[in-house]
């Protein structure tokens, strides 16, 4: 993780170096709950999109979010939600770029709040959800055919609700590359 959030910094600093954005942790708590700069408002909002999508679809299939596989197991948090949002993190991550790249985003279409942490304002989340969905809704090959990565995405955590259930012996999480132009 580290490395890759090494890399996106470098990006971030060429896209919007005004907002200084350092890394992923904030020294308050160790967590990324309250945002320090804007890049990581854009990034706590993009994965809270992501992380409900993951709970809903999860839900949908009666799995135990409270039980990972690479994340650990603690008290009122779900590991696998995390384990499943990594194949998927870099969709939201992607979609930052973009729209870093094409609105040229300014400090002051976000909020300060009294404790420091950096908010999106409406139309700010507005483009993100935008750019979040057409990526989602963007068909690759998968299976021989033409899915989004919405489908993509229930379709993984199926394949693992059918694993653990006994109806299948074997999965593969299977998350095709996106061309980039």
């Amino acid at each position: 993780a580290q490395v890759y959030f090494d890399a996106l910094r470098v990006i971030f600093a060429k896209l919007a170096p005004e907002f200084n954005f350092q890394g992923r942790k904030v020294k308050e708590n160790n967590r990324n709950y309250n945002a320090a700069d804007e890049i990581n408002a854009l990034l706590n909002y993009g994965y809270a999109i992501l992380v409900s999508e993951i709970k809903k679809i999860a839900n949908n299939y009666g799995l135990d979010l409270e039980i990972g596989f690479l994340h650990e197991i603690t008290q009122s948090r779900t590991p696998l939600v995390y384990d499943i949002q990594e194949l998927f993190r870099w969709l939201i991550d992607y979609s930052i770029v973009q729209l870093l790249e094409e609105s040229k985003l300014r400090k002051s279409e976000f909020i300060t709040t009294e404790n420091n942490h950096i908010r999106l304002r409406e139309n700010t989340a507005k483009l993100l959800i935008g750019k979040i969905r057409n990526n989602f809704n963007c068909k690759v090959p998968y299976k021989k055919k033409n899915f989004t990565y919405q489908n993509i995405l229930y379709d993984n955590v199926q394949q693992l609700a059918n694993f653990i259930s006994g109806k299948k012996k074997d999965f593969e999480f299977v998350v095709p590359k996106l061309e980039i132009n």
